[in-house]
């Protein structure tokens, strides 16, 4: 069964209980930071640092300079741990349990507070029980280029595994600033994985945050990577579950809390 955002069951409305799940238009406004690649893991998806701002709620424009996802390795964390929770939720929590189908950066919208909002449901499904591995079948396949898990896009059947592989692109467009289809030809999975494969973090991250990213830092998003790495595993059933891709990114947003420097008036007070 297709999920249709303008018709609101009472199971749907039973789905979207949780706080950063919304359907776009509805609720909450959400403001989305759109990058050049068309992201919404906000301003930190660009293309060379330029991003194009949407609206926040008190009207200021979203621009590379104000966006503290594109200044801050610990908001990019926050935003990737918001909207993981939230599809963890849809795969686990949810009544009835839901795939989004369509996981990407720009259906990750950010409140004027950065807080995440997951949205974009027109193609969502609620889970057939029992096909939890070998994936139920839908027809038609339907998402976003450069988020498409290729096992779904291949064989029509999708499962909360692609939902797991899409969420693995939006966190390689965390790690590296740069849009999941790069000059409309080259796959940001393609370029980029090689790279964290063979530990060659640094050749790829975004310079954004911090142009020499302290150790603790590279710890971090070190765990990031290898989280996404194993996200976009070619066979679903070796990706990670969404709990442990929230427990990952936890655990990643706790390294960089515990080690940034203490505010100079708490400080002051020792």
């Amino acid at each position: 069964m297709v999920v249709k955002a303008g018709l609101l069951s009472n199971s749907l409305r039973r789905f979207m209980a949780h706080p950063a799940v919304t359907f776009a238009g509805q609720g909450r406004r959400a403001a989305a930071a759109k990058g050049r690649g068309g992201g919404a893991v906000a301003a930190c998806s660009g293309d060379g640092g330029q991003y194009r701002g949407g609206e926040q709620e008190n009207g200021a424009a979203v621009t590379a300079s104000s966006s503290p996802v594109s200044a801050s390795w610990r908001t990019r964390l926050e935003v990737l741990l918001g909207a993981a929770r939230a599809i963890e939720y849809l795969h686990r929590g949810a009544d009835p349990l839901v795939i989004h189908r369509n996981v990407s950066s720009s259906n990750i919208l950010l409140d004027a507070s950065w807080t995440p909002r997951l949205s974009g449901f027109g193609s969502a499904v609620f889970q057939e029980a029992g096909r939890e591995h070998g994936g139920q079948p839908v027809g038609e396949v339907m998402g976003t280029f450069g988020y498409i898990d290729p096992a779904y896009s291949y064989t029509t059947h999708i499962s909360p595994a692609s939902d797991v592989y899409s969420f693995g692109v939006v966190m390689l467009e965390a790690l590296t600033g740069r849009p999941p289809v790069i000059y409309g030809v080259t796959l940001l999975v393609d370029s980029t994985l090689p790279n964290l494969q063979s530990g060659k973090l640094r050749d790829v991250l975004d310079r954004h945050p911090a142009l020499q990213p302290t150790p603790r830092q590279l710890e971090a998003l070190d765990l990031v990577a290898q989280t996404a790495i194993r996200c976009l595993c070619p066979r679903g059933h070796n990706r990670l579950a969404m709990s442990e891709v929230v427990a990952n990114l936890q655990r990643a947003l706790e390294i960089i809390r515990n080690n940034e420097p203490m505010p100079w008036g708490r400080a002051s007070l020792i």
